[in-house]
């Protein structure tokens, strides 16, 4: 196993107690990998930090499969008082998570780590994204609920990943839990009917997440995995764990790999050890496997029991779906505490960003948004004290809702989201001579065209459309005049005059779009940049429909070629003021690679084939096709 030094100053060691570790001060006491049963007879390891005191404590459970361990602090592996050397990586989200174990000790609360089914120091196989989740969650409060130490009364934490296990535990009415803290939740409750972004984050309007998905599927399920000696004791074994990493340690060149063909047997073709690619791969959004009795994912019919406090940022890959999300939870709540009590933060920038709190000259790609500081942490111990210890006056004067809008650079507050009293308008595409690339003529107007148009394109999967900027879970704030994507001509892109009053945009976009292709399936994606008076042209949002799935994501249905087709292309959503002077932009196109796999334009599967066809693809615009950007206009 590799080996890594480290820079940290050697702190004091711990105090070995039994079968425990005990912090330099005193204060913590860490029961390390406690094998916690489950009813199928799997353990579980769980690390268990318990307050300075008799108890009984309140609980903050973190259920992960990125490792437990890296929420240790450092005073357990220098309990040899010698210099540390750790090979656990440990990511800046991660970091920022790790980040609130102490703070929550301090407060009072014992904080639960548990390692995921079939992942790191836990049994039970290979790992499986959708199952099981709900089961396990259980068991582990029975078992919780039933130690000396235990108050009864549980909250949970974490971002992506952790958050999704949150969802997952808030739908079982399990009566110990009192409420929810999900970050950046990237799926489980994305398979519930009516969310465009299915199979846990796999899939956004039918497409894959191609790029994203080799990141994470290559990483976190890779089932190539070493387990800790049986015959070293959790005390000692907590003590050297940050001289190993069970899994191995490997990071993919998407742009070396992202050619290959078929998606099926891909990442076994490329020599990694064995993961879930081929299964995720080759369940496309139809498939039962993402909502079968088996599948633990949300289904109709699932209710959320608790009070939930649901943090996201604009540019994580979800904004859209995060809001929805939100009011999912408000429609479909099995009482009025759990109904009356969703909470909604949007924060300025990417994945699990919230953690970080902002800072006071923040700046975020090719933006400088100024200060963006939020006493995120107290927020969250404020919720845990209300729903966790039960004190009714701590979250008193929280807005429901609060999010940062850029442009203004500032945080603003509401009752709900979308913003009450936001205007859907319509921007109207349309062009003369065409509106292919940023040397065509294509127009945005809140004025409904005359005449019909129309802009057509060749879209060759061999030559896709390069996504620029960033390959996976973000959608970068980086100005956009750099890319080639806006001069080659199978990029449609449409602008409005420079505006003379300032428009606040806040909450989902989508672009409606009348369209026909030579092919029997193909994509249409979207992009909206706010271009500045000094030319910067920043990417706000995209998205992406797979056409076949127009109409549900549970039966495609292929086109007829030549056939003029209404679609709705969802664009996720943003908090941006266009001020005076700037000009809204719409990039309209097929590919969007490797970002999103390639259409092949076949009919196909997607996942089996090697070889495409391109497609001459066709937008239309004007009075009886009328083509159109809709914004959420919110009240300045």
């Amino acid at each position: 196993m590799t080996v890594f030094k480290s820079n940290m100053e050697v702190a004091a060691p711990a105090t070995v107690v039994a079968d425990s570790l005990q912090s330099p001060n005193g204060d913590i006491r860490l029961l390390p990998s406690v094998k916690v049963p489950m009813r199928d007879g799997v353990n579980l390891s769980t690390d268990i930090y318990l307050p300075k005191g008799p108890g009984p404590f309140p609980i903050i459970l973190i259920r992960t499969p990125y490792n437990k361990n890296i929420f240790r602090p450092v005073w357990v592996a220098q309990a040899t008082s010698a210099a540390v050397l750790s090979c656990t990586a440990v990511t800046s989200s991660a970091q920022h998570q790790a980040d609130a174990v102490p703070h929550l000790i301090a407060a009072g609360y014992a904080v639960v780590i548990q390692d995921r089914r079939g992942v790191y120091e836990s049994e039970g196989g290979a790992y499986n994204q959708a199952r099981p989740g709900r089961v396990d969650f259980e068991d582990t409060t029975k078992w919780l609920d039933a130690q000396p130490w235990s108050a009864r009364r549980m909250g949970m934490h974490g971002c992506s990943a952790l958050g999704n296990e949150q969802v997952l535990a808030a739908v079982t009415d399990t009566k110990s839990l009192k409420a929810i803290t999900p970050n950046g939740v990237p799926g489980a409750i994305h398979s519930a009917p009516g969310f465009q972004h299915s199979g846990r984050a796999s899939y956004r309007g039918g497409a894959f997440e191609f790029a994203s998905m080799i990141d994470w599927i290559s990483k976190t399920t890779n089932w190539m995995e070493a387990t800790p000696d049986p015959n070293v004791d959790p005390v000692t074994w907590a003590r050297f764990s940050h001289f190993f990493n069970l899994k191995p340690d490997y990071r993919i060149d998407v742009d070396k790999i992202m050619w290959e063909l078929p998606l099926l047997g891909m990442l076994d073709r490329a020599g990694l050890p064995p993961t879930e690619w081929d299964t995720i791969v080759s369940n496309r959004p139809e498939s039962s496997y993402w909502t079968d009795k088996d599948s633990e994912l949300i289904k109709a019919g699932d209710n959320i029991y608790t009070p939930s406090l649901w943090l996201y940022n604009w540019n994580d890959y979800l904004s859209g779906e995060q809001i929805q999300s939100f009011q999912w939870a408000k429609d479909n709540a099995s009482n009025a505490t759990a109904r009356d009590n969703q909470y909604l933060i949007m924060g300025p920038g990417y994945h699990c960003d919230l953690y970080k709190g902002g800072s006071e000259n923040e700046k975020i790609d090719d933006l400088d948004p100024g200060d963006t500081r939020l006493p995120i942490w107290d927020i969250m111990l404020k919720w845990n004290d209300r729903w966790v210890k039960g004190d009714v006056h701590a979250f008193d004067g929280i807005p429901k809702v609060t999010y940062w809008l850029y442009g203004k650079n500032e945080w603003r507050t509401s009752t709900d989201m979308p913003v009450p009293g936001t205007r859907y308008r319509d921007l109207y595409l349309s062009s003369q001579k065409g509106a292919n690339s940023t040397n065509g003529d294509g127009k945005l107007s809140f004025d409904r065209p005359n005449t019909d148009s129309r802009d057509t394109y060749r879209y060759d999967p061999a030559d896709p459309v390069p996504t620029g900027g960033e390959h996976n879970w973000a959608i970068s704030l980086r100005d956009q005049r750099p890319m080639d994507a806006r001069n080659r001509n199978d990029v449609l892109v449409y602008t409005t005059e420079p505006l003379k009053e300032g428009l606040t945009v806040v909450g989902p976009i989508k672009m409606v779009l009348y369209v026909a292709s030579s092919a029997v399936d193909t994509d249409f994606t979207g992009k909206l940049v706010d271009v500045y008076p000094d030319g910067r042209a920043i990417q706000l949002q995209l998205g992406i429909l797979r056409v076949r799935y127009r109409s549900s994501f549970v039966k495609p249905e292929m086109m007829t070629p030549g056939k003029t087709y209404e679609i709705t292309v969802e664009l996720n959503a943003t908090g941006n003021w266009f001020a005076p002077g700037h000009r809204i932009q719409l990039e309209v196109s097929s590919s969007n690679f490797p970002r999103f796999d390639r259409n092949l334009n076949t009919g196909g599967d997607g996942y089996t084939e090697t070889e495409g066809v391109a497609a001459q693809n066709t937008v239309f615009s004007g009075p009886s096709t009328p083509s159109r950007l809709v914004l959420p206009i919110a009240p300045d």
